[in-house]
């Protein structure tokens, strides 16, 4: 993930009184973009099964330090 202190800013900013973790998580499920935006990459209409085992397991690892 790219930029990554410059997204946490822009979280942090859009997620209003909701947790950080959970403002991220709730976007991961209902923004068909959110992964797009965090890994700086163009994926497939179905961004999940477009990502490699190595972005999925950087986005768990990142999640569970937020």
């Amino acid at each position: 993930m790219k930029n990554l202190e410059n997204k946490l800013q822009v979280l942090n900013e859009n997620r209003g009184d909701v947790e950080l973790r959970e403002y991220v998580e709730i976007s991961a499920e209902s923004d068909p973009n959110f992964f797009r935006w965090l890994f700086g990459e163009d994926f497939d209409n179905d961004f999940d099964s477009s990502m490699t085992s190595e972005q999925k397991e950087e986005y768990k690892s990142w999640l569970e330090t937020l």
